[in-house]
């Protein structure tokens, strides 16, 4: 092994344990919240307050001054939001995904390109490549989206891993869509395998809605 290999090696032996601490953070602050909302559930209940009322308890801004906390969005951006409330969902309900890098940049040639969010998933040994598109989605956002799992698969995947794919999240003007990319997958059973474990589009899609409720859309 020369010493090129390993410094790469080195590097890529820091991101993975990157990716595992990150994992550990996010559950901790998931379980934390968790046990927040579970106290204010039981205050509410016992004064008959209905919940409703306020909406969500860990964004609702009275339940956050009671508790002395800060939004986790004030002063986000949409696509801050959207892209927030998506790797909370995926990272935070037992689905295996650790994150790995968020607002990935990396060039191609001359051309540079840049990722929303790319996860880990550890039951399919495989990184998801998310990018988020405001505005309609077409073919050439999956084009694009081949390209970056494509990148992926030579430069950022480990030995053993299965080859990267994408989702593509879409927040369109009368609708919202998710969309995986598995078209660059090299057998029909490893796609199915991924189906079988990635969660629903549906799911993604009121993701993306309870985001836009936040922003009060």
């Amino acid at each position: 092994m020369t010493k090129k290999d390993e410094f790469k090696k080195s590097d890529d032996d820091y991101d993975l344990l990157l990716a595992d601490l990150v994992g550990i953070v996010e559950n901790s602050r998931s379980l934390a919240n968790e046990a927040i909302c579970s106290s204010i559930n039981r205050v509410f209940a016992e004064n008959k307050i209905d919940l409703k009322v306020f909406g969500e308890i860990s964004t609702n801004p009275l339940a956050l001054k009671i508790l002395g906390l800060k939004n986790p969005y004030e002063g986000k951006t949409e696509r801050e939001i959207i892209l927030m409330k998506i790797e909370e969902f995926l990272v935070n309900f037992k689905m295996s995904f650790a994150t790995v890098y968020r607002n990935k940049e990396f060039k191609i040639g001359k051309n540079s390109y840049r990722v929303d969010l790319v996860l880990f998933n550890r039951r399919l040994k495989c990184l998801v490549i998310i990018d988020l598109k405001l505005g309609n989605f077409s073919y050439g956002d999956v084009g694009q989206m081949i390209l970056y799992t494509n990148y992926a698969n030579e430069h950022w995947c480990e030995e053993g891993e299965n080859p990267p794919i994408g989702l593509i999240l879409c927040d369109q003007k009368s609708d919202v869509l998710a969309h995986y990319t598995l078209e660059n997958l090299p057998n029909k059973i490893l796609a199915s395998e991924y189906k079988m474990v990635l969660p629903d589009e549906k799911l993604l899609e009121e993701e993306i809605n309870k985001a836009k409720r936040l922003l009060g859309k």
